[in-house]
């Protein structure tokens, strides 16, 4: 039994580590995290700005899960200051 627990927990660390890792290094406000989260956002923010200034869609919608809905949520809050209201 504690062999099996012990592969089991070894195995959970394989995939929950790097993605517990990822959200960590996300929020954390070391310089080289700063750097790369900007420029996750500025990447979905120029995605939306294409989006929007395409005129081909009626609505954008952005899903995510998990981190993906912070990061999300972080270009749409970006997005909002540099899109012009009439292209929302």
């Amino acid at each position: 039994l504690g062999l099996v627990a012990a592969m089991a927990g070894a195995a959970a660390a394989g995939w929950l580590a790097p993605v517990a890792g990822d959200a960590a290094r996300y929020f954390s406000p070391l310089p080289d995290n700063v750097t790369a989260r900007e420029n996750i956002i500025r990447g979905g923010v120029e995605l939306l700005e294409r989006l929007t200034r395409s005129g081909k869609y009626d609505r954008i919608i952005v899903v995510g899960h998990s981190l993906g809905s912070a990061i999300g949520l972080d270009i749409i809050n970006m997005a909002f200051g540099t899109i012009s209201p009439d292209r929302w």
